[in-house]
């Protein structure tokens, strides 16, 4: 199984659900969610990027990810299906639920765009779940939907994974 490294260490750590240092950018939010999320072992987030193409004529082209308004990181989040029949188990087995989490920068006011926000409604509406956060306790809040159960079992599996102290602000 793969762990995700970080290119770059963030300069100071802040606590689940604690908002990041004053100085801190959206790519240290990003990061923190990453590394926090990579522990779970049912579930897998990529980094959504947009960016600008070079084209050989010597002019660019902006790229969006996914899709124009994804969001910043995408993933699967397995989510067990036990079907009970009699008081006996019939069929068990997991599926992945499409995620997708839009960070924002956690001490500006901006929200997301009409763009994201159309998104996160077609990934809802298709049975997928999408959400946006300013803290890494509200990114296990998104993906404590995907998975189909409460943010409090989630956090007593990441606080037995990691050792880290689960804080809610």
């Amino acid at each position: 199984m793969t762990r995700l490294t970080l290119v770059r260490q963030p300069k100071k750590r802040a606590a689940i659900g604690q908002p990041l240092w004053p100085d801190a950018v959206e790519a240290d939010l990003s990061d923190l969610v990453r590394l926090h999320l990579s522990f779970l072992p049912w579930c897998r987030f990529w980094i959504n990027k947009e960016r600008f193409m070079s084209r050989g004529d010597g002019t660019s082209a902006f790229v969006p990810g996914l899709a124009e308004g994804s969001g910043d990181l995408v993933g699967l989040v397995q989510r067990p299906i036990i079907a009970l029949h009699e008081d006996r188990v019939m069929l068990r087995k997991n599926v992945g639920i499409f995620t997708s989490i839009e960070l924002k920068h956690p001490t500006r006011s901006r929200t997301p765009s009409s763009e994201q926000l159309e998104w996160m409604g077609l990934i809802n509406r298709l049975d997928g779940v999408a959400g946006w956060t300013r803290t890494l306790f509200g990114a296990f809040e998104i993906v404590s939907r995907a998975r189909g159960c409460t943010i409090f079992a989630i956090t007593d599996e990441i606080q037995a994974i990691t050792g880290t102290e689960v804080v809610d602000s």
